[in-house]
């Protein structure tokens, strides 16, 4: 259980071997890690397109102003990508207790989660499948979908509505 890629350069570090999928410990660590790396091309997708849409000239009027790097990152390239930050957090919102991405781990909770685990790797909709397919309660379990579907609905308006207050941007 503690062979690996990353055992195995601990060990040449002179750190010990972890047992990264049964030990409770690591699994939020493991299941937020896995869903970074699983979105980060989907989002770098969103937000290159969103940084190609910056005029240009605003970076060379940057740079006769003898803005650096870091000022130019500040002064052109995040107030050019307000609008798509805005979006990605209002969909980001909805998509927190549904899956999805940036969601709450279902893929992870169940490829990643056992039963040695299963103390951390439990989440609403991973209960919901047991509640509803394992032990029968369809009812009960097309309940808390609905309300998970409710809840995230309730949470893009109100996020709709905080950013449209706070920036002026939202997304209806």
């Amino acid at each position: 259980m503690d062979n690996g890629v990353v055992n195995n350069v601990f060990e040449m570090l002179g750190f010990e071997r972890k047992q990264f999928i049964t030990d409770p410990r690591y699994y939020w660590f493991l299941a937020v890690f896995t869903d970074i790396w699983k979105g980060m091309g989907w989002w770098s997708i969103i937000f290159i397109a969103a940084i190609t849409s910056i005029d240009p000239t605003l970076f060379e009027a940057a740079i006769i102003d003898g803005a650096g790097r870091l000022q130019r990152i500040r002064y052109v390239v995040l107030p050019g990508l307000r609008g798509a930050i805005t979006v990605v957090l209002i969909l980001s919102m909805g998509s927190l207790l549904g899956g999805g991405l940036s969601g709450s781990n279902f893929e992870q909770s169940m490829l990643i989660g056992n039963r040695l685990n299963s103390v951390r790797s439990e989440i609403l909709q991973s209960y919901s499948l047991r509640m509803g397919l394992g032990m029968g309660r369809f009812s009960y379990g097309s309940a808390m979908g609905l309300m998970q579907s409710l809840v995230s609905v309730i949470l893009v308006f109100t996020s709709n509505s905080l950013s449209k207050r706070l920036s002026g941007s939202s997304l209806f």
